[in-house]
């Protein structure tokens, strides 16, 4: 599945200087999983980072995460 395919309850917004956000949710296999997503580029580097946290009300089993930049 991919993220941005799922329920995105937050689209991107400028959450700080060069930061973005975003947030949404999908169906695990014991429920819901929330996601959120910040990006960004510390002021005068050249590294992208992108913290992504993962939240459920149930242990949700195993997730797997690839990222992508292109």
């Amino acid at each position: 599945m991919n993220i941005g395919g799922t329920n995105v309850t937050t689209p991107a917004f400028l959450s700080g200087t060069n930061e973005v956000t975003s947030a949404g949710n999908f169906a695990g296999p014991n429920g819901q999983i929330n996601w959120t997503s910040v990006a960004f580029i510390p002021h005068g580097s050249p590294v992208y980072n992108v913290a992504l946290t993962f939240t459920s009300d149930q242990p949700f089993g195993t997730v797997r995460v690839i990222n992508y930049l292109d």
